[in-house]
């Protein structure tokens, strides 16, 4: 798990941050609020290593637009077509 130094599994936290008790989270979200609501944010991508799980992959979202779905899929797609060290069935989009 990707922990703090209090012992906080910091995946957990995206949603509503404390800036005293998750402040790294606080303040990557707050850049990323702040990018978005300018228009100016077109990716975020958040790399680290699964607990349990081997291998190059990706946990993506499900969107709302069919295209904008697909488009998060097809990023996906690209990588595994040039590289064979990324496992595209090993994706995960929920």
């Amino acid at each position: 798990f990707r922990m703090d130094q209090h012992g906080q599994n910091l995946n957990r936290y995206y949603t509503n941050p404390e800036c005293t008790l998750q402040p790294s989270i606080y303040g990557a979200k707050s850049l990323i609020d702040y990018y978005a609501t300018n228009g100016k944010l077109v990716v975020y991508l958040d790399f680290h290593a699964h607990a349990s799980k081997r291998g190059c992959f990706i946990y993506g979202n499900v969107l709302d637009s069919v295209d904008d779905q697909i488009q998060n899929q097809l990023y996906c797609k690209l990588i595994a077509l040039n590289t064979p060290h990324f496992d595209y069935e090993g994706c995960l989009f929920s």
